[in-house]
């Protein structure tokens, strides 16, 4: 440690420290094994470390065998989630992150991901009423707003988006989507000076920045 911090930039040393972190961790892993062999914490840090290793099959049936035996435990369906996400296996991913998020509403996480899954399945309804609540609160995550405002145009309501939208545009003004999309969707309404508007915003923005 003494090293290291007289030498923070040294890939070398660096290198080491992390061969020899792993080495300890791997030890400390298998003492804590042989003393508490049917600790479920144990081989749910076993699946984690598979999914670090690439072992994304082998990790994904634990998961699964997991949820089965003990679902009490923390974050298991966001994981499996993320490896259904990695597959791209949407209609899995969506039903484990919608049982996280009922497990724990407050989880963004899980949000943000059951609404990207919901997204990608084409189910605009159900990625409405998923993020309602969100974009009525003062200052919803970007994300929401973005997805709502998604949800809302193919549900042909645009002036829904419109609102959601500008109001993101608010506390988000340099998002270039939010003036991508405002653009399209008040041209889409017939609202030309708003979306000369934001095309000369995004004009100027774009000349001003550094290239």
């Amino acid at each position: 440690m003494l090293r290291w911090r007289s030498h923070p930039a040294d890939p070398v040393l660096l290198y080491l420290l992390s061969v020899l972190s792993s080495e300890q961790s791997i030890q400390q892993l298998q003492a804590c094994s042989e003393r508490f062999p049917d600790s479920p914490y144990l081989a749910q840090i076993k699946l984690e470390m598979l999914v670090q290793q690439g072992r994304q099959d082998e990790a994904e049936q634990g998961y699964e065998n997991m949820l089965k035996t003990h679902p009490e435990l923390p974050d298991l369906e966001y994981s499996l989630g993320m490896l259904y996400r990695k597959k791209r296996v949407w209609k899995k991913a969506a039903a484990v992150f919608r049982a996280q998020l009922a497990r724990d509403p407050e989880d963004e996480r899980s949000a943000a991901r059951l609404s990207e899954a919901l997204e990608e399945l084409g189910q605009w309804p159900q990625l409405r009423e998923l993020l309602a609540p969100r974009v009525s609160q003062a200052d919803p995550p970007l994300w929401a707003s973005l997805d709502f405002a998604e949800a809302a145009e193919k549900l042909d309501d645009p002036q829904t988006a419109i609102q959601v939208l500008a109001a993101a545009e608010k506390t988000h003004m340099s998002n270039q989507a939010i003036h991508f999309r405002l653009i399209r969707l008040y041209r889409r309404v017939g609202n030309t000076a708003q979306a000369q508007a934001e095309s000369r915003w995004t004009q100027s923005s774009y000349a001003n920045a550094p290239h």
